[in-house]
Parts: C-alpha cells; sequence; structure tokens
C-alpha cells in the first residue's frame, strides 16, 4: 500500500561526455568520501570526474572535476573499436579505484592525502584473452571475471588467481537435484507404442533473443557466498544461467528458457535471481531460484521495449530496470513486490530523447538514493521515501481513501467502508502513463484525487463507499515544469502546488498552478514560481488548519504563502533538529496565535527513525505515524503501537509527548514489522501493513474509550453503546461517565436504545464500577452527582423500571424484570410482584409462564420457590413449580397442607418454614390467643425476646411471660446479671435474688431480698465465698462486717487483699487493737519478703536475657553480612543455631546457605498439629534457636510491663510501712523499686525492644513513663 516518493533530484555536469554511450562511461561510489567517480574512455583516454553528493552539487559551477587522466597503451580488445570500461569499481579498504578494460588491462588509481592531487595510477596487469564481465563480491575480498575466451577466474584483491575454469560446461553443478523418475513418461506404459516412446525425449528449441548483446553477466549474492554467470552458451546455442560457490565451484544449472534477456541481479537478501526473457507479446522479468529453477516471473507494461540491466537496491525492496525502445527516451522503472504482487511504483526518462541513459547505480548505504549517468554527462542524483497517499483531513466525511500506485493505474480503497487487501482495491482508474505522485484534496468537497504523469495532471472524483464508477474531472498539462514532486491540491482556493528542479540552475522551485472548473473540464489560468535557496524536502498540506508548509532539505519549515511573496526573506516558522521526510501537522491549536509559528504542532519522522513533535524527540525507534482526529499514533521497532492523546492544550500533548505513549493503555502489541497504513478519522479503526503486505484493521483499546467519551458527550447513547457492544468494551462506562447523574438521562437513553434485546444487555451488564475507565471531557454538576444514591445500580433500575412501565410494560416484560432482579440485593419479590401485576392485568397465561421462565434462568429456582412462598400468593408459587425444574410431588402437598391452615397461622408456618422467624412471630402472635403457648414458646427457641417486647408493650402478662423465658435462657448462658434483671421484671424476686447472688452484686441482692436476720445472714455466708472466690476481699470484708458482726475474719479478708493500712483502721473502729498486733505487722512483713522475692527474679531476668539478646543481634548480623541481606529469614525456620561460645558449629546451622534450595522446595503445607508444636517450640524460646530472639524481645516486654504495673502496689507498700513505723523498711523498697525502674528505662534496652506496651495518655515510650514515677 506504499508509494515510492520523490524527495529530491539533483543533476551536475561531470564533463565525461560520451559519443559511445553506455560502453564508454561507468559510474562507482566512493562510500568513504561520499563521493561519486565517473570512468569515461574515449580516444584511448581513460578519465576519471569526481562528483560530490552533496556540496559541490549545491554550487553554482555545478560540474565534476577532473582526477586523473591518462592514455590507454593496449589495443582495444576487438579491431576497429574504442576501449570498453568494463567495470569500474571503488575499493574501500586499499582506498584505491579499479578500473577494468575490455582490452584486459586493470588499472587500480590510488587517491592522494590531498583531495585536489591527481590519483596514482598503476597497471596491475593484463589478461590477454580480453575482459567480458566483472563482478566484486560485497565484502571486495573476491573479485570474478570472465574472459573474452569464456573461461571465470576467481581471483583476490590483490589480483591473485584462485582459480581458472571454463565456463561453459556440461555438468549440472555438484547441488544439481537427482531426479529418479518416479512419475515421469519414462516409467509409464505406452501401450503399442512400445518401450521407444517411453524413452523418446521431448524436442524443445532454447533460442537466443533477438537483441541478445552475447555479453556475460555477473552477479553475487549479498552475504557473498554464492554468484550467478548468465552467459551464451556456444554448445547449447542460447544463453545459460550458472550458479556457483564462493570457491567458483559450479552448483547449479538454471532451467532453459527460451529468448534469456542479457541482464542479471542477484537479489541481495538471497532468494531471488532476476533476469529477463523476451516473449513475443510481452516483455517477463524471470525469478530464479538458487537452485537453478523458475520461482515466479512479472510482466512488463510495454510489450516492445528491451530490458537492458536490472538492478536491486541495497535493502532487496526495489528493483530497478533500464529499459531502452527505439524512437524513445530510455526508461528506469522500479518496481516492488508486497503481497505476491509486483508494482511499478516511478519510471525515470532521459531528458530528451537522443540522451541515452550509461550507467545506473543504487547507492549503498542509502538503499533509497538511485544515481544516474547519461550520454551527455550528466549526473543525476534522485532521493526516494516511501510514503502513504491518504486523505488527511480529520474530519467524519473523510473516507479514510488510500491510493496505491501501480505504473498507469492508480488503486483506492476506502478503509471506512471497507478493507480490500492489496493487491485487490476497491476501485481502480488507468491513466495511461505512469504517474508520479498523487494528492487528495479536502474531503469536505468531495473525494477528489490529482495525479501527475509525465506533464499532466488528471483529476478524478471517487465515490466515499466505493459503489459508483470513478469520474474524470478533466486534465490539465503542465507546460515547463521539470520533473514535478510534492503535489499538494487546495480545492476550495484552486490552487496546486508542487516542486521542481530545473537541470540548468540546479536549484528547486515552487510553482502555483491557479485552475478552474468549467464545463465538466479543468482549465489552467496562470503558473507562478519562485525559486527556492535550498533543496525542498516536503511540502504539506492541511485542509482542517488550510495551511500549506514547505520543509527544505535543512530541516526549516516555512508558509508557501511567504514563501511565494519572497523566498529570501520568508520566516521561518519551524525548525526541526534534523531534516524529515515526512511530517505532518496535528489539530492542537497554539494559545498565543503568533505569526512566526505553525497553526498546529509538527509531527515529523526523521529517516533514523526519531520521532519530533514540535521539535521534543519522543521516540528514537519509530517506524511510521499517523496524526489522527484525538491521536498522534507511533509504531517502534519493538512492534509496539503507541498513541499520544492531543486532546488539550499545545503544552498537554507536549508533556504526553515526553512521556512516549508509556502507559500501558497507550501501547498495544502489534505484529513484527507492521507499520500504520491509515487510521480513521473520527473513528476507531486502525490499519496496519506486514511486512508480507498483508492489512490488518485494530481498534486501540484507547482509542473506542476517546469515541465512546465523544459519542457521550453529545449524548448519542445509541452510538456510544453499539462501540461498547462491538468492541467488547464494559457497557459500564456509560453510567460511570456521567458521575452519578445519568439516572436523569434514563428517558433519552432508553429512546436511542430503542430494541429489547440491546437494553436487556445493558441492564444484565449493570455494576457500580466499570473494568474500563474514560476521563470525562466536558463538564457535569458535581452537586448532582454528590446527591445521587450511594448504589447507582439500585438508581439506574428503579428508573429504568419507572421509564418502561410508562412507556409499555407488556412489551418490556423481560428489561422490567432483568432490572429487578439486576438491583443490589436482588429484587425477586419485585419481579414477582410485577407478574402479579401483569396477571391482574389481564396478560395472558403464556406470557406469565414465559415471564416466570424468563426469571428462572436469571435467578436460583429454589430461591425462586421461596420468594414466591413467602408472597403467601399460591397461583405465583404454583406457576413457579410449574415452569420450572422443580418437582410438583414435592411441593403439592406442602402447599395443600398450608391451604387447610386458618390465614394467620399459615403465614406463620409459611414464614417459619423460610427461616423468617421474625415475621413468623409477627404471624402467630396475629393468629389468637390460643396460641400464645406456642408463641412463647417459638420466641424462646429463635431468641426473639428484644422484638418480643417492643411488639408486646401493651400485654402485660404475654411480656412477663417473655421475660421469664428470656431469664432462663440468660441463666443458662451464664449471664446472671442480665438474668436477674429479666426476673425482676418477670416479677420473680427469688429467682432474681439467686442470679444477683451468683454475679456476686451483693449490693443489688440485699437491696431485693427479705429483710428477715436469718435469711439475710445465709445470703451474706453465700455470697462471701462467692466474692472471695473472685479474690473480691475488700467487698468480703464489708459484708462480714455489717452483716455478719466477725471483726477478725473482716480483718484477715483485708489482709489477703494486701490492705494493710484498711485492716488496721477497721481493727481499732471495733476496739481490737490486738490484731494489729499480732495479724497485720505479721502480713506486712510478709508482704515486704514477698517484693524482696520479686525484685530478686526481675533483677535476675534482666540480666540474664538483655546481654543474651544483644549477643544473638550480632550474630544475627555478622549471619546477615555472610549470606547476603536478600536471604528470606523464614525458610530457616526449622533449624537451630547456638553462639560460638556455647556449641560446636554444625554443617546445619542457620548460616548454612548451601541448604537454602533444598529448604525452599522442600517447604510444604503446616498441618494444624505442626503449627501447633510450632507455637509451642515459639513459647519456649530454645537457646540457639530460630525463636530465641522473639522470645526475648516478648518476654523483656512483659517484664517492662510488669514493673509498669507494680508501681502503684510499691507505693502503697511503702506508704504502709510509713504508717506503721518503719521507715528504713519503706526507704529500702522505694529505693530497690527506683533502681529497677532506671535498669528497665535504660536506652540502650528500650532501642533492643518495640514499645508495643499500652501506656497512659501523654506518656511516648515505656522510658518516659517510668522516669515518670520515680
Amino acid at each position: 500500500m506504499r508509494n515510492l516518493s520523490l524527495l529530491t533530484v539533483s543533476a551536475c555536469e561531470t564533463g565525461a561526455c560520451s559519443t559511445t554511450g553506455a560502453t564508454a562511461s561507468r559510474l562507482c561510489l566512493d562510500t568513504v568520501d561520499e563521493r561519486v567517480y565517473v570512468v569515461a574512455c574515449e580516444d584511448d583516454v581513460l578519465t576519471v570526474y569526481a562528483v560530490s553528493s552533496a556540496a559541490e552539487m549545491a554550487t553554482a559551477k555545478r560540474t565534476g572535476q577532473l582526477v586523473t587522466e591518462f592514455p590507454v597503451e593496449g589495443p582495444p580488445a576487438a579491431p576497429e573499436t574504442t576501449h570498453v570500461v568494463v567495470s569500474a569499481h571503488f575499493l574501500a579498504e586499499s582506498n584505491a579505484l579499479c578500473v577494468i578494460l575490455s582490452n584486459g588491462d586493470i588499472h587500480l588509481l590510488h587517491k592522494r592525502d590531498d583531495a585536489g592531487e591527481p590519483f596514482d595510477v598503476e597497471v596491475v596487469g593484463c589478461i590477454e584473452t580480453g575482459i567480458n564481465a566483472v563482478a566484486w563480491s560485497p565484502d571486495e575480498e573476491l573479485v570474478t571475471i570472465v574472459t573474452g575466451v569464456d573461461m571465470l577466474l576467481l581471483m583476490t584483491s590483490s589480483f591473485e588467481v584462485l582459480s581458472e575454469e571454463p565456463l561453459h560446461t556440461s555438468d549440472e553443478g555438484a547441488a544439481a537435484a537427482v531426479n529418479v523418475g518416479w512419475g515421469r513418461k519414462e516409467t509409464q506404459f505406452h501401450g503399442s507404442a512400445g518401450k521407444q516412446a517411453a524413452q523418446a525425449k521431448p524436442v524443445g528449441r532454447v533460442n537466443l533473443a533477438a537483441d541478445d548483446d552475447k555479453a556475460a553477466y555477473l552477479s553475487w549474492r549479498g552475504d557473498g557466498k554464492f554468484f550467478a554467470c548468465s552467459a551464451v552458451d556456444p554448445n547449447r546455442d542460447c544463453r545459460v544461467v550458472r550458479f556457483f560457490s564462493r570457491e567458483a565451484v559450479l552448483q547449479n544449472t538454471g532451467e532453459p528458457v527460451d529468448a534469456l534477456g542479457s541482464c542479471l541481479c542477484w537479489r541481495p537478501s538471497g532468494n531471488w535471481i532476476v533476469t529477463a526473457q523476451r516473449q513475443p507479446h510481452r516483455r517477463v522479468i524471470l525469478l530464479f531460484e538458487r537452485n537453478g529453477l523458475l520461482r515466479g516471473e512479472f510482466t512488463l507494461h510495454d510489450p516492445e521495449a528491451t530490458v537492458k540491466r536490472v538492478q536491486w537496491n541495497a535493502d532487496s525492496t526495489i528493483l530497478a530496470v533500464w529499459l531502452t525502445k527505439p524512437g524513445q527516451p530510455d526508461a528506469v522503472q522500479l518496481w516492488t513486490t508486497s503481497n505476491y504482487k509486483w508494482s511499478l511504483k516511478q519510471t525515470i526518462y532521459a531528458a530528451e530523447q537522443n540522451v541515452t541513459l550509461v550507467d545506473l547505480h543504487w547507492d549503498v548505504e542509502q538503499p533509497l538514493i538511485l544515481h544516474l549517468l547519461t550520454s551527455d554527462g550528466q549526473y543525476h542524483r534522485y532521493r526516494y521515501a516511501w510514503d502513504i497517499s491518504t486523505s488527511g483531513a480529520r474530519q467524519a466525511s473523510n473516507a479514510a481513501l488510500l491510493a496505491m500506485i501501480d505504473g498507469p493505474e492508480l488503486l483506492v480503497t476506502p478503509f471506512r467502508y471497507a478493507n480490500v487487501p492489496p493487491p485487490l482495491s476497491a476501485q481502480q482508474v488507468n491513466v495511461g502513463r505512469s504517474i508520479d505522485c498523487v494528492a487528495f484534496s479536502d474531503p469536505r468537497d468531495g473525494n477528489d484525487v490529482a495525479i501527475v504523469c509525465r506533464g499532466m495532471v488528471t483529476f478524478y472524483n471517487f465515490a466515499s463507499n466505493a459503489r459508483a464508477t470513478p469520474r474524470l474531472l478533466g486534465t490539465i498539462s503542465l507546460p515547463d515544469v521539470c520533473i514535478p514532486r510534492h503535489l499538494c491540491w487546495i480545492k476550495e482556493r484552486n490552487e496546486l502546488f508542487l516542486v521542481e528542479y530545473d537541470a540548468q540552475t540546479g536549484k528547486d522551485s515552487l510553482v502555483r498552478l491557479a485552475i478552474r472548473h468549467k464545463d465538466d473540464t479543468m482549465l489552467l489560468d496562470d503558473i507562478a514560481r519562485v525559486q527556492l535557496p535550498q533543496h525542498a524536502l516536503r511540502l504539506h498540506y492541511d485542509s482542517d488548519l488550510d495551511f500549506v508548509l514547505l520543509e527544505d532539505d535543512l530541516g526549516s519549515v516555512y508558509n508557501t504563502a511567504e514563501v511565494m511573496k519572497d523566498p529570501q526573506q520568508a520566516p521561518i516558522l519551524a525548525k526541526l533538529p534534523e531534516p524529515c521526510p515526512w511530517i505532518s501537522l496535528s489539530g492542537v491549536l497554539y494559545v498565543d496565535g503568533s505569526e512566526n509559528r505553525l497553526p498546529g504542532l509538527p509531527v515529523a519522522l526523521s529517516e533514523s527513525g526519531k520521532l519530533y513533535v514540535d521539535g521534543t524527540l519522543v521516540s528514537a525507534e519509530c517506524t511510521s505515524f499517523f496524526v489522527h482526529s484525538g491521536f498522534i499514533l507511533f509504531t517502534t521497532f519493538k512492534h509496539v503501537l503507541r498513541l499520544i492523546p492531543t486532546t488539550g492544550s499545545a503544552e498537554d500533548i507536549l508533556a504526553l509527548a515526553k512521556q512516549g505513549g508509556q502507559e500501558v493503555e497507550q501501547a498495544r502489541r502489534v505484529e513484527r514489522g507492521a507499520r500504520i497504513i491509515t487510521a480513521v478519522q473520527r473513528g476507531v479503526s486502525v490499519v496496519l501493513q506486514m511486512p508480507r503486505g498483508n492489512l490488518e484493521t485494530i481498534s486501540p483499546r484507547i482509542m473506542v474509550l476517546h469515541s465512546v467519551a465523544d459519542d457521550l458527550d453529545r449524548f448519542d447513547f445509541r452510538s456510544a453503546f453499539l462501540a461498547c457492544r462491538r468492541h467488547r468494551v464494559d457497557t459500564n462506562v456509560i453510567h460511570r461517565y456521567f458521575s452519578g447523574t445519568f439516572v436523569k438521562h434514563i428517558p433519552q437513553f432508553l429512546e436511542q436504545l430503542c430494541e429489547i434485546d440491546y437494553i436487556n444487555l445493558f441492564i444484565s451488564n449493570l455494576q457500580e464500577h466499570s473494568a474500563d475507565s474514560i476521563t470525562r471531557t466536558s463538564g457535569h454538576n458535581e452537586a448532582e452527582a454528590q446527591n445521587a444514591s450511594g448504589n447507582i445500580v439500585n438508581d439506574i433500575c428503579a428508573a429504568i423500571i419507572d421509564e418502561l412501565a410508562g412507556k409499555d410494560e407488556r412489551r418490556y416484560t423481560q428489561p422490567i424484570l432483568i432490572a429487578h432482579i439486576r438491583k443490589q440485593p436482588t429484587d425477586i419479590v419485585g419481579a414477582l410482584a410485577f407478574v402479579r401485576h401483569l396477571r391482574e392485568q389481564g396478560i395472558g397465561h403464556a406470557a406469565l409462564s414465559d415471564a416466570i421462565k424468563f426469571i428462572c434462568v436469571m435467578v436460583d429456582v429454589n430461591r425462586l420457590y421461596k420468594e414466591a412462598l413467602g408472597m403467601y400468593d399460591f397461583d405465583l408459587v404454583l406457576m413457579v413449580v410449574q415452569n420450572s425444574h422443580l418437582d410438583p410431588r414435592e411441593h403439592i402437598p406442602f402447599l395443600n397442607e398450608l391451604k387447610a391452615l386458618e390465614p394467620w397461622y399459615r403465614r406463620f408456618r409459611i414464614d417459619d418454614s423460610l427461616g423468617r422467624h421474625l415475621h413468623a412471630m409477627k404471624s402467630l402472635l396475629q393468629a389468637g390467643d390460643k396460641y400464645t403457648e406456642e408463641l412463647v414458646q417459638y420466641i424462646g427457641k429463635h431468641q426473639l425476646f428484644a422484638e418480643a417486647c417492643d411488639l408486646m408493650s401493651g400485654d402485660t402478662a404475654k411480656l412477663q411471660m417473655v421475660h421469664a423465658v428470656h431469664a432462663d435462657f440468660l441463666l443458662s448462658q451464664d449471664d446472671y446479671k442480665r438474668a436477674a434483671h429479666a426476673y425482676v421484671l418477670a416479677g420473680k424476686n427469688d429467682d432474681a435474688v439467686e442470679a444477683f447472688l451468683q454475679a456476686g452484686l451483693w449490693r443489688e441482692m440485699f437491696a431485693l431480698a427479705p429483710q428477715e436476720c436469718a435469711r439475710l445472714v445465709e445470703l451474706a455466708r453465700r455470697v462471701c465465698v462467692v466474692l472471695e472466690d473472685k479474690r473480691s476481699y475488700v467487698d468480703a470484708a464489708t459484708i462480714t462486717i455489717d452483716y455478719l458482726k466477725d471483726t477478725e475474719t473482716a480483718v484477715d479478708l483485708l489482709l489477703r487483699g494486701s490492705k494493710w493500712i484498711e485492716a488496721g483502721r477497721t481493727a481499732r473502729l471495733h476496739s481490737r487493737d490486738d490484731l494489729v498486733e499480732t495479724a497485720v505487722l505479721e502480713s506486712l512483713s510478709e508482704g515486704v519478703s514477698r517484693f524482696d522475692e520479686d525484685m530478686e527474679l526481675l533483677l535476675a531476668q534482666l540480666d540474664k536475657q538483655f546481654p543474651r539478646l544483644l549477643e544473638v543481634r550480632k550474630e544475627k548480623a555478622r549471619a546477615q553480612a555472610y549470606m547476603g541481606p536478600e536471604v528470606d529469614q523464614h525458610l530457616l525456620d526449622d533449624v537451630e543455631i547456638q553462639s560460638a561460645s556455647t556449641a560446636m558449629t554444625s554443617q546445619f546451622s542457620r548460616f548454612t546457605p548451601v541448604t537454602l534450595g533444598t529448604t525452599r522446595t522442600g517447604r510444604t503445607h503446616k498441618s494444624s498439629r505442626s503449627k501447633r508444636r510450632e507455637e509451642r517450640k515459639k513459647l519456649r524460646g530454645k537457646k540457639g534457636s530460630v525463636y530465641e530472639e522473639h522470645y526475648l524481645v516478648d518476654s523483656l516486654r512483659k517484664l517492662q510491663s510488669r514493673v509498669v504495673a507494680m508501681k502503684d502496689e510499691v507505693e502503697y507498700l511503702a506508704s504502709s510501712l510509713i504508717i506503721y513505723q518503719q521507715p528504713a523498711a519503706a526507704k529500702r523498697v522505694s529505693t530497690a523499686f527506683s533502681s529497677l525502674l532506671e535498669r528497665v528505662a535504660d536506652a540502650e534496652l528500650n532501642a533492643a525492644i518495640v514499645d508495643d506496651v499500652i501506656l497512659p495518655v501523654g506518656h511516648s515510650s515505656v522510658a518516659q513513663y517510668m522516669m515518670s514515677t520515680r
């Protein structure tokens, strides 16, 4: 689908004007100094001219430089002829020009250091038999020569002979295929004709072509491993193609072909060997394989022309065919192949009829540069580029027309409506001449195309949908326009812009043609041209911006309107970092609107694959790009299609361009070597062409979402939904796009989406969140979004139900049912209620059955049956049973049993069977007083006490029954306090007293108990036992004093609770001072002893565990330094370690890295028993195990917590000692505890463990809290 566009052309006079044509002059390329040498031999004098491909051709003189001239001493190869330059090749390694003449002379012309000095001429030698053909290997290490006596020489670059063999032989070659004769004529039965008929050979005459020049031709394969030779075999009297290895060993012989042409070229990629064939009514280019078999062919357009030479370019993409025809100028046709179809892309003609081509060469390093030499001494340099000729207006009316040139035919396909794979096309026109370039007009005025071909412009109109025949609009001639290129057609202004090259001045000119349409024809009104200071690299017309830009070969971009006024003073609107053959403008406008700036962002691609957006490098590996109405698309060498959104300001686009489309949603993997052909403007289709030529249309996700957003901005819900459905986009983006305000657009949405299937699909996919997301470009009411319900799905479903029910609820039965089912949670009752409503409206039984079946498809049938039963509508239940897979024999008896019950009791049975206990209780309550006992039992069974109390607040008797049942239940759950309260509400005070007693609530118990002395004493003794079990000694002592009057027992209880001060107060209050001396002081002494024991244990634990923790941490740090930080310590859970001072080192220690792989692969799922055993290991904290550190940290944390908890106890102990006249002991206790606080609050200890202890407000660490308590 690509065309070959002429970027630049240049020419100069070399000085090597030849009267004998191609036999006297040759071109050769010097890739080191970027020079072109022209070797000419005239009147026995060999001259060499040098032309620079860049610098010297841009000068005013524009003539070649004579670098060497010397006479040829030997005689010509044939009498009465001149010397013929068979080969001129520049050897880069030896920096010399090798010239080989037909008489056998071999000359080496060595370059000097000074470029202006003549070459040093060295006569290497002479082959006395003459030379017929020469070819150098691609690596320039070998040269093959065909002598005048048809000997094949293989020589090194220093011309040492490696092989010399006869060219013509009867041998087919070392790699010739062996034919065993299977299936051939010789193996068949021929009946009466006999064996002789089977052995008879078919007689077929292979002749020479009438225009065969009898010369030999050599060509090497691109990798230098093989070469081919085409020569006339005198033994066969025909031309034969032979294939040789690098050692000049014959490998294969080509199959005989009649009238084989006098040309040969091996494709550098190696798969084809190209030659020509002259047939009676056509001229054919043949494609041989290396095994000598014909691979294919294609026919040239001119059946009378003669193929003089064929040559591939460096990257094997273009085949140049040199044609001659009597009475017409020579021509060079450039052919390409794609999808097994050969197309003629360009044709180059000699300037004048009496001037012939002499030599042609493709550039070695730049594959799209062609060098030509004509007989008048003119050197021509053509620079081409691959182009996609497509209509580029960023409008919805653009049919995405793409035009492909094939000689005189233009193949056009509108990709908005059809994807026709090449070599086919939707429409074709034949203009009768080889097409040079094409240009599309603005598609807003039609799909018109201007075609330039050999001095004329033809205008055609193509139908957008390719259903009408292309219509000829007219034709104009281009007088005095030389080599036109870069055509732009501005139809609104009736103008044509193009660039021409004048070989006389060597300058490019910008030409503006004023045309008009009159009487179904086109007329040329005026021609205006200005000479450009630099060569024009590209003209580009943006119809949306109505702007034509001109880029020169320096990368400067101009406005053609300013250039036509004054090309020298035209302002530079943009300066690209490097010349870019491909340039376009995006539709993003600059905010400042400066006059000396392009109206849109320039997007340019250089030959090296660098993509620039407004001069900013976006990608250094770009292979193709396209400017879409909403994106800049480009492919990379990594086979990724990237997209840069262009919605926003120029600054936003540049910021995104710097990222290069790196986001996941802005990139898509494509097939290897895929390139962008076109993209449908205002659409989502991107057409890619694969290297083999086939097309693929894709729809990138981000483009689809962008298109959906555009549709939703226009409230075109139908187009948005169909796009989501077609491209598998989550349809929830439609309602998510409006941020909760979609509900108010439901009527418009349903009106556009009138098909029931579409509505069903939308509702079925409803979710609160969407798998795809679109950022809204237009504003919306945030207040409405905030006021929307928290569950947008329910809001949408409710709005759809209301809207459809108001239209035609019978027609939209399915959408309404789906809306009920799609609610969160599923509203099955609502769906069944709608079915019941339809039944009440008189809808037929068949329609009702269909509705029930439709619901059965969406929900579980068992759940549907239960919901229908819960509506107490037996007709609905029967319909569900009959229209589902439920067995009627299983449900009908139960339904008949229910029908026989009273209405409210029936509801109770239904609700109870459905597990709706609250509703069942309510129904049973409504059933009457005769079910009161069953009601109370039901409430107790299902624990509906709170609900029952609310419902029976007005019925005291029933309420007390409920409280009694509730109290019994709480008592069974050991909730004595709540049970006591329930017994009080139920009027059972004795049971309440017992419950308070079990709860230990002695004050509530005595407040409720009967005031009988014996009863109170009994209760006091029982409750004291309960309080002692709960260690509530102070409460027990209070009861003992108040109700039992036992002072000694009360003091003993206080001392058991370590309440020494309160015990002394109680003893003295009741005149028992003896108890102070005998009991209180003794208990206080025991308290001091317990404190000493606790301090000793705590200090011993701290002295033992804290140093060990530091030691374990050091060993762990050494292990990590040895093994590396990437080792997962959890892999070594079952491996033990001991310190160096306590255990010997084991080879299976925690620090053994060799066991890592085994540990990782052997790790399996742990059972519950293993987990319990592991937890016990952690609690034990065995020394040397991996759990030791965790155990030590946890133990020290508990120690800190215990010390914090001892503060109040120690203060009370010290205060008690002071009260009882023991200040020395109090001081010792305080001092010891302060010392322990200092040890625990040590900074090093707090740094070793994590402060997870819960502290009072205002203290950020354990240390701070402990120091505050000193």
